[in-house]
This record gives structure tokens, C-alpha cells and sequence, in this order.
């Protein structure tokens, strides 16, 4: 059978993968096609396992913990932190890329 061909199991004779109903004994095509199969359950019909240990540790940690600010000078502080080698690195990549506007980079430079 060639490609894009399929035969009309009623009278043989060769159609078109599009063909609806066949052209020599008016053979539905679309009436006679397989049930599709159900879909499988989705992840909102999954019942999912809960650890006892879990559940305890979720009651002790409070609902919202509130963020730290942190300012572009500290970023500063924490890269100078690492070592002259590693603060001279890390500034001339962010002069290279330009990224990393969270850092005052004219502090590292001093601090260098």
C-alpha cells in the first residue's frame, strides 16, 4: 500500500487518507472509527501520600518570614569577603557582561 493510501475494508479498491466516504460503495469511514482511549487520571485526581513527619514540621514554622534588605553596599561587603583575587574577578566580569546592578561596584574597586 502506498503512503497516503488506505484500503475501503468493504470493497478494496484503494482512497486517500482524507477521503471521508468511499467513492465506489459510499463506505463511511468516520462512522467506523476506534473509540479513542480514555485519558489517564490528571495529577489533580491523584490522592497524594502525606509524611506524618512533614505535616509536624510544617505547624512549627511560621506562615510568612519577613526578607532581609539587603543593599548594594553589603553585596559590596560580601564580595570583598572572598579575597582580592576572587572581588577583582567578579568586577571585571560584571564590567565585561554588565550585569550584577544589585553591587556598588565603586566600593569593590576602593576595597581592591
Amino acid at each position: 500500500m502506498a503512503r497516503g493510501k488506505r484500503k475501503c475494508p468493504k470493497c478494496s479498491t484503494e482512497q486517500g487518507v482524507r477521503v471521508l466516504v468511499c467513492i465506489s460503495c459510499n463506505y463511511s469511514f468516520a462512522d467506523n472509527r476506534k473509540p479513542k482511549e480514555e485519558p489517564k487520571a490528571k495529577k489533580a485526581d491523584v490522592v497524594e501520600k502525606v509524611n506524618p513527619l512533614l505535616t509536624s514540621i510544617r505547624k512549627n514554622v511560621p506562615a510568612h518570614i519577613p526578607l532581609i534588605k539587603t543593599t548594594p553596599a553589603d553585596h559590596a561587603e560580601r564580595i570583598l569577603s572572598y579575597g582580592k583575587e576572587r572581588a577583582t574577578i567578579l568586577c571585571k566580569l560584571a564590567q565585561w557582561s554588565g550585569s550584577w546592578k544589585h553591587v556598588d561596584w565603586s566600593m569593590v574597586e576602593a576595597g581592591i
